[in-house]
């Protein structure tokens, strides 16, 4: 009977050391055990209420700045938030152009443009030459803006960038009295070339284009050395033709030199009867 009882006693202390075996236990708590252990909860002492959600402070009923700012925390998300809760956001119906970002606040809103943009819906190409109040001769469109040139004899103002002015006492172009000018035209009596007289220092980059069947039947532009600028439909009005330059009329007088023609370059989108791109250069050798 003794020793039935000291085998039951000693098989129930070797099923416990093998159970402690199996299922290991730690002596040391892990750090978020042991934070959990000893953090306190916060209490509400009643000196100071938790704060509110959104919902609750501007949802259910209408609320201030102030009140909006509480939620927040900061300046910055409650001016977003406060522009769209006061009068909705100005900007889901997408009024900034090209690309640009809408930026909404009370009472309207802001387009930021992107980078050759301009104008309040950023709908002004800056890159493109514009037809109206545009560079005073010539342009080129590019990235970020389009640019501004002049003639030879001219240059740049240094108030206005678009705007071309003498850069030599008589630049070719420049006309030495606006109000003869305007009366010389009211008053033109319209020859073959449809052209006005000029006096011997007034017009020296005019040209006239002549041919064996006629002596004058058009006009045109001195632009370089070797390059005039006329119509196109001068330009094809005869198959063999010279310009003339330093001329003032139509018939032969001192300081007359005559080019011959190398090349004629027709615009590429001229269309024969219209008056859309009728231009043509003339290339002289």
């Amino acid at each position: 009977m003794g020793s039935s009882t000291t085998s039951a006693a000693l098989l129930c202390l070797l099923s416990g050391v093998v159970a402690a075996i199996q299922t290991p236990q730690t002596v040391f708590l892990d750090k978020q055990q042991a934070s959990s252990v000893i953090s306190r909860q916060k209490r509400n002492t009643g000196v100071s209420n938790p704060p509110a959600s959104l919902e609750q402070v501007c949802m259910e009923k209408v609320c201030t700045y102030e009140q909006a700012r509480s939620v927040f925390q900061d300046s910055y998300r409650t001016d977003i938030f406060w522009a769209v809760y006061v009068d909705g956001d100005q900007c889901v119906e997408k009024p900034c152009k090209n690309g640009a970002m809408c930026l909404d606040s009370v009472g309207g809103y802001d387009c930021v443009c992107k980078a050759g943009f301009s104008g309040v819906h950023c709908e002004k190409d800056e890159t493109l030459c514009p037809l109206q109040k545009g560079c005073s001769q010539f342009c080129k469109p590019g990235y970020g803006s389009y640019e501004c040139s002049c003639a030879t004899g001219w240059k740049l103002s240094s108030t206005d960038r678009k705007k071309c002015e003498p850069a030599v006492p008589l630049p070719c172009g420049k006309l030495s009295s606006m109000s003869r000018w305007s009366e010389r035209l009211l008053s033109n009596q319209r020859s073959n070339f449809e052209g006005l007289s000029c006096s011997p220092t007034e017009c020296p980059w005019q040209a006239l284009l002549k041919s064996s069947e006629s002596t004058g039947f058009c006009s045109g532009v001195i632009l370089k050395t070797n390059l005039v600028l006329t119509s196109a439909q001068c330009a094809n009005k005869y198959t063999q033709f010279q310009v003339g330059v330093g001329k003032r009329r139509t018939s032969y007088e001192d300081g007359e030199q005559s080019l011959f023609v190398k090349i004629v370059h027709i615009h590429p989108r001229y269309v024969e009867g219209r008056p859309e791109n009728d231009l043509a250069v003339i290339e002289a050798p």
